[in-house]
């Protein structure tokens, strides 16, 4: 029972870290949640929302420590 929980609790730990869509635009995507451990999943998220518009993603790194992301949307 102790292994169940504590796979449960792993998990749904994991799942809270993912990255989440802020804001998108033609010009720019929004992403909160993201780090070290999960750039790719932000990078294809940015790229997806950017195709939808025929271009794709670039990070556009700042100094803040908001775990936001933004990303520019270019041909």
């Amino acid at each position: 029972m102790k292994v169940i929980l504590i796979g449960i609790m792993t998990v749904l730990l994991l799942s809270a870290c993912a990255p989440v869509l802020l804001t998108s635009n033609p010009r720019s995507v929004t992403i909160e949640g993201s780090g070290a451990w999960n750039t790719v999943e932000s990078q294809q998220m940015a790229d997806d929302e950017c195709a939808k518009q025929g271009r794709y993603a670039i990070h556009r790194p700042d100094n803040r420590r908001d775990g936001q992301v933004t990303y520019e949307c270019v041909e």
